[in-house]
């Protein structure tokens, strides 16, 4: 089941929650989605919204077939928290667009994206608390200048990174953040070869690399090949 192609403006708060059948959402028009509006939609794969300015929190809560988000054309400055955390976890590759208006990741806001392995966030300045923690096959993050704030638990659990650019050296870099596994039982397993790359010296980032045993290795970016 598909819904598209209707003059709406806004979506109440959990106006389509539950709807199992719901597969394709694609509104021209849509320019507010209120809290848990989509909460519990598993079978919707495909979400286009260029026009949205606001998403609630828990918007797109555990809708685990998603595996293609277009905002790339909207407005939003926000995504906020759990916007699109899932259990379980999703099955497919996910393809993510934002847009370059986006300043916040909300905490836990892509929280268990498995098929999630890129995001551009070239434009934002604050990733909330665990917003892509247990990301397992998250490899590639692009990152803002201007990143200001990387909260605990951010990128824990994204097994498959193997480095972090933080191109503003005085980033406030929280609590295992950066460079965790997941391991069983939600040990901290942290990463044998991590590398975190930052310009000017380091800061934040080269004190983050070596605090509480850590030794990741740290790398200017200006020596980059």
């Amino acid at each position: 089941v598909g819904v598209m192609d209707y003059k709406l403006n806004e979506i109440g708060e959990e106006a389509f929650s539950g709807c199992e059948k719901l597969s394709v959402f694609s509104f021209d028009s849509v320019e507010v989605i209120g809290d848990r509006a989509f909460e519990n939609c598993s079978s919707l794969t495909s979400l286009c919204l260029p026009k949205i300015r606001s998403l609630g929190k828990g918007a797109f809560y555990c809708c685990p077939a998603l595996n293609e988000i277009d905002l790339s054309a909207s407005t939003l400055t926000e995504i906020p928290e759990s916007a699109f955390e899932c259990f379980p976890t999703y099955k497919s590759d996910t393809d993510i667009k934002l847009p370059s208006t986006l300043k916040t990741i909300g905490k836990k806001a892509f929280y268990h994206m498995d098929g999630l392995r890129m995001i551009n966030l070239s434009h934002v300045t604050n990733i909330g608390e665990s917003a892509f923690e247990f990301c397992g096959r998250l490899k590639t993050v692009y990152t803002s200048d201007d990143l200001a704030s990387i909260g605990d638990h951010a990128f824990y659990g994204c097994n498959d990174m193997t480095y972090f650019v933080c191109k503003n050296p005085d980033v406030h870099i929280g609590n295992d953040a950066l460079g965790y596994d997941y391991v069983r039982n939600y040990y901290q397993g942290k990463k044998q070869d991590f590398t975190l790359w930052s310009s000017n010296g380091g800061g934040n980032v080269r004190a983050y690399a070596a605090a509480d045993g850590r030794n990741f290795q740290y790398k200017n970016t200006e020596d980059a090949p």
